[in-house]
């Protein structure tokens, strides 16, 4: 019987490819799935021989290039291990990883969190973690935050069953393809466990998508936060929403530069469906620097002198 599924969406790393997939061990009871999402510098001849060192490996070249949530869709559906567990071609597993899984693998458990170590992805020094709210929620055993706020595909370990049971999969856009995934995973979780042991290492690589961010790669990730945001309120979990300052500052400050009104605007549509006061409470201390840096450099001596003017009035009021 298959215990385990890693699934490992892939584009343009080849070598990278290959650290991940032989930190993976060799066993009969583990199949690892690796969905190449249309890579356009690996030639057939380098695939070829990826599938003679890599024997073990089920290699699925697909030709659509719709993005890593696309192709672990497609790793999905054809998955037949017990449990399912993502990893990024990029990245890769410790070498007691699977041993502490084990220790799970027979349980009753929905879902396995575990943390995860940040390492550049040349030098291999320790990073700045990444995420370091997920850290500590495995340490204080905080299910529930970990059911609702760890978003990334890796760093979890997931009954199959119920993935299945749910129809859940990710969405098939740019970024931010594995947020809503997560949240549905959290959302059906009856009963998970937590390993402290740092069993998986996330590596910072300029290329990747976490650190190349374009406008239109900003609206995506608001977007999806919008509808994050908006299934947590209609399921009455409005505790666990994101906020705009926290999960989104960045993308924020993207959008204000390349167009303020135009900002303005779009973190006006994509606000919190029932309360637009802390919407905007939580934009304008994102913004508020960046805008009033934007006028004073924009704005002739005129206008600044007659804005002034206006707040000073509202001051004396």
């Amino acid at each position: 019987m298959c215990k385990y599924s890693v699934i490992i969406p892939h584009r343009n790393t080849p070598n990278l490819l290959r650290r991940q997939i032989e930190s993976i061990p060799i066993r009969n009871d583990l199949e690892v799935l690796v969905i190449d999402d249309n890579s356009t510098t690996v030639t057939s001849g380098e695939w070829r021989q990826f599938q003679h060192d890599y024997p073990h490996v089920r290699l699925h070249l697909t030709t659509s290039g719709k993005g890593a949530g696309y192709a672990r869709n497609v790793g999905l559906s054809h998955a037949v291990g017990q449990w399912v567990v993502f990893a990024d071609a990029d990245d890769f597993f410790y070498p007691h990883a699977f041993n502490y899984l084990d220790r799970f693998s027979d349980s009753k458990l929905d879902v396995v969190y575990f943390v995860c170590d940040n390492k550049n992805g040349t030098t291999m020094e320790p990073c700045a973690d990444r995420l370091p709210n997920i850290r500590r929620f495995i340490k204080e055993r905080n299910i529930d935050r970990l059911r609702y706020n760890s978003h990334v595909p890796w760093g979890k370990m997931i009954r199959r069953s119920m993935i299945e049971e749910n129809h859940l999969r990710f969405d098939e856009v740019e970024v931010s393809n594995d947020v809503m995934f997560s949240m549905r995973v959290g959302f059906h979780v009856k009963n998970a466990d937590v390993i402290e042991e740092p069993l998986y290492c996330c590596t910072d690589n300029p290329g990747s998508l976490y650190f190349y961010r374009t406008v239109n790669r900003a609206k995506i990730r608001l977007d999806v936060i919008k509808k994050a945001n908006d299934f947590l309120c209609d399921n009455g979990l409005n505790d666990f929403r994101l906020t705009y300052t926290r999960a989104a500052h960045i993308n924020i400050r993207l959008l204000l530069r390349n167009n303020p009104i135009e900002c303005i605007r779009y973190l006006w549509k994509i606000r919190y469906r029932d309360d637009h006061g802390r919407y905007l409470k939580e934009v304008y201390s994102s913004m508020k620097g960046e805008l009033y840096s934007y006028l004073d450099s924009h704005l002739d001596s005129k206008t600044k002198s007659v804005l002034r003017s206006i707040k000073h009035y509202s001051y004396r009021r």
